[in-house]
């Protein structure tokens, strides 16, 4: 558990720094993930809940997808089994990691079951996350009717709960009316 604290660490540290951090991140990503990986075998989600949530951003900005996907995936577990409300989040963020590596049509299984979980849980301002990528998947698969569909849920939400996100999702929109 010590081991995972001071990764934990050192990561949070690390990306603080910018590209010198994740050049250290870099030389010690195997290892983060291996010590990551050994968490889960040995059940201790505490551990790989607070690893994951350390290194998925890092992973993310340095493009590192099949990593992102593992990580997402053990911190999704690991909130499982600790019966966390971060379950929405590790989905999401799943859909975001299959988004970002191309493959919309596995983003949006994993946004629906993000989606169900939000409302579940009342969360508004992720239930309007959820819908606008929802959106965007459907925009990137060319489904225009579902892609405005749910932009247009995801602004009323977002209006709704006063976000600045409200206007990043209107611009989204005025592109299909550019069309």
């Amino acid at each position: 558990h010590r081991l995972v604290d001071y990764y934990t660490n050192l990561v949070g540290e690390q990306i603080l720094l910018g590209l010198d951090g994740f050049a250290r991140l870099d030389a010690e990503r195997a290892h983060l993930m291996g010590l990551l990986a050994n968490s889960i075998e040995r059940n201790e989600w505490d551990s790989a809940h607070s690893l994951a949530a350390a290194i998925e951003d890092y992973l993310d900005l340095q493009g590192h997808w099949a990593e992102r996907l593992l990580t997402n995936q053990a911190g999704l577990t690991a909130a499982q089994n600790l019966k966390l409300h971060t379950e929405s989040s590790w989905l999401g963020n799943l859909g975001l990691a299959y988004s970002n590596g191309g493959q919309p049509e596995q983003a949006i299984g994993y946004y629906e079951k993000a989606l169900t979980l939000a409302r579940k849980n009342g969360d508004r301002r992720s239930e309007g996350n959820w819908l606008g990528n929802l959106g965007l998947a459907y925009r990137d698969l060319e489904k225009i009717d579902l892609a405005r569909q749910y932009l247009r849920q995801s602004v009323a939400i977002f209006d709704e709960v006063k976000s600045p996100s409200a206007d990043l999702i209107k611009d989204w929109l005025s592109e299909f009316e550019e069309e």
